[in-house]
């Protein structure tokens, strides 16, 4: 095929893969493929599930009626593709769709050798989730995916409560048994779709995308009862947690997002610990609030 013989759905096919490969960022090549698709077929959200790189992502909004698409290269399984909308997809717009996915085929295949090689160096040996370097990656792609799909995305740091106590009287073995702990119990409590990171020694942030602010207290209240329920296995010691939360606003970048959340972190810790606070973004009225213990 050349440019003179290939028609203009060839060509904006091309240019399509060319797009999704300029990247190797899973959640950006589904992004991309979104907004390809839905310029053709009306839908109000897509889905992408890929089991092995516990990738769940979602984008608008899933509706009643749904169709699922396998992507495949090779005989491998790539990921599963769930198109929604409020009415029923036609077999047109269905042949549209399948007709699409080569185009994500290749890219998805690249991307996920790449999140393979990457996922030892962005995970925290010790609690086995995200490490720090892979939230300052990560997250600036959140914000920007959040903006572009005008969605919500709400943000929680999460201080472990007396954590230097706990080693210095304990040890540092002990400690890392009760981060292990802690982070088990955050991750119960969230979503498929969520990120949860190890910020440090004892801190940890999660990311909710598609998530409101009083849906995040919501969240985090839930983290914050499930900590207070663990095992401490130490006689003089309760596990506890304290938590700030905020979501991105009109000032969306990645410095005010983690300067509000801490910001309430450090309100619910001079109000007592154990506790949740959230700052509301700017276009809501910049304020502060506390959740009851």
């Amino acid at each position: 095929m050349t440019a003179q013989t290939a028609t203009p759905w060839q060509i904006r096919k091309l240019r399509l893969t060319e797009s999704l490969g300029q990247t190797l960022d899973i959640r950006e090549i589904v992004s991309r493929f979104y907004d390809a698709a839905r310029a053709d077929v009306p839908m109000s959200g897509m889905r992408f599930v890929r089991p092995e790189l516990d990738m769940d992502v979602i984008f608008g909004s899933l509706g009643q009626h749904r169709a699922d698409f396998s992507v495949r290269l090779g005989g491998q399984l790539l990921g599963t593709i769930t198109v929604s909308r409020t009415a029923p997809f036609n077999p047109e717009e269905a042949r549209h769709i399948r007709d699409l996915l080569p185009c994500i085929a290749h890219p998805l295949r690249n991307a996920g050798h790449y999140q393979k090689a990457l996922r030892s160096a962005f995970q925290d040996p010790l609690t086995q989730v995200m490490n720090r370097a892979s939230l300052e990656q990560a997250l600036p792609r959140e914000i920007s995916l959040a903006q572009r799909h005008r969605a919500s995305l709400s943000l929680l740091i999460i201080d472990v409560d007396f954590f230097k106590g706990i080693n210095d009287t304990h040890g540092h073995l002990v400690g890392d048994e009760i981060l292990v702990k802690i982070a088990s119990s955050i991750r119960s409590c969230l979503r498929s779709t969520d990120l949860v990171y190890r910020y440090g020694g004892d801190e940890f942030v999660v990311c909710l995308p598609s998530t409101r602010l009083g849906a995040a207290v919501d969240v985090a209240e839930r983290i914050r009862a499930s900590v207070n329920r663990l095992p401490s296995g130490l006689a003089d010691v309760t596990l506890s947690v304290t938590i700030g939360a905020t979501e991105v606003g009109e000032d969306c970048v990645l410095e005010s997002l983690f300067d509000r959340a801490d910001g309430a972190l450090y309100e619910a810790k001079k109000a007592g610990r154990n506790r949740v606070e959230y700052a509301v973004a700017p276009q809501a009225g910049a304020a502060r609030r506390s959740a009851p213990v």
